[in-house]
């Protein structure tokens, strides 16, 4: 058998072995879907989400670009299903990847954060991927629980977390050079790495902005009148009357109490007097009994 024979024997045993286990990983596509779009919904709520499993073509075309590194590539590649997190800012990407990193079976040989790849001079590809499977039985985001079979327990998939402008640059330049088959000229290279640093630069800047806009709306009386104050407690008192759950809205009637307090000579110790002056806060916490306990809202379970 000559060596075209050969290749082409085994070119067609991987491909009838991928056939095999496709479903499989088609499966843990949609699992994975399920949890990463709940996990977007908790942690960055604009965020887009992305799943699938390899494509036959596309396994097709790896196993006969990637022949010299492996011999079993069904087994080899770590990438047969893979997910995408596109978020808008770099504190939503440290969000998913924390949780990432605390409830996935990690494979931290093959995951890496690009941008530690780039030297202190270079711009380019940035993104963390992330090689990780998932435990059998069930997995939990927020309130929402996800059933993990056996049958896709222990499968490898790859997830990556960028933020929408590397994931334009990514889109744009990486998908098509890494793909590619030729080489890129090195002019097209140097003007990609300028692009490139033109959308780290904005990343960053979105970055220092979303930080300073959140400190000025955590200081309430920078922006608000007393009488605002009290308003904005009593609009989003009512919603708790039918979303009693919403850890975020009790949170923010906490800090919008404390702006009173701070700015009314109230003590900040003195809740109660805070909730009488605010008729619909009653309501919702409920009027103080005998004991003198008042009932509040319960924080949604993590």
């Amino acid at each position: 058998m000559s060596e075209e024979e050969q290749f082409r024997a085994w070119y067609e045993e991987q491909i009838e072995h991928y056939l095999r286990v496709a479903p499989r990983y088609n499966e843990l596509a949609k699992v994975l879907d399920g949890i990463l779009t709940a996990l977007a919904d908790r942690y960055a709520r604009h965020a887009i989400v992305q799943t699938r499993p390899k494509s036959l073509s596309s396994f097709a075309e790896k196993i006969i670009r990637k022949r010299a590194a492996t011999s079993d590539p069904v087994n080899d590649f770590t990438d047969l299903c893979g997910g995408r997190v596109i978020t808008h800012t770099q504190t939503e990407v440290r969000a998913i990847c924390a949780y990432i990193e605390q409830h996935f079976d990690i494979d931290w040989d093959n995951s890496v954060n690009i941008d530690q790849r780039l030297k202190p001079t270079e711009f380019g590809y940035r993104s963390v991927h992330y090689i990780v499977s998932l435990r059998p039985g069930s997995m939990t985001v927020g309130e929402v629980s996800f059933d993990v079979p056996e049958t896709v327990a222990h499968l490898k998939a790859e997830i990556q977390v960028r933020t929408l402008l590397e994931h334009a640059w990514a889109d744009f330049s990486h998908d098509k050079s890494y793909k590619s088959a030729f080489a890129f000229p090195k002019q097209w290279q140097r003007e990609l790495a300028r692009i490139a640093a033109v959308l780290e630069d904005a990343d960053q800047s979105f970055a220092t902005i979303e930080n300073r806009l959140t400190a000025y709306a955590a200081n309430y009386s920078a922006y608000m009148s007393e009488a605002q104050v009290r308003d904005e407690m009593r609009t989003l008192a009512l919603i708790l009357e039918h979303d009693p759950h919403n850890v975020t809205h009790a949170h923010r009637i906490g800090r919008l109490s404390m702006t009173l307090a701070s700015g009314s000579g109230l003590s900040r110790s003195s809740p109660r007097t805070l909730i009488q002056a605010t008729p619909p806060l009653s309501k919702i916490w409920g009027s103080p009994s005998a004991s003198g306990t008042a009932r509040r809202p319960r924080a949604r379970p993590t």
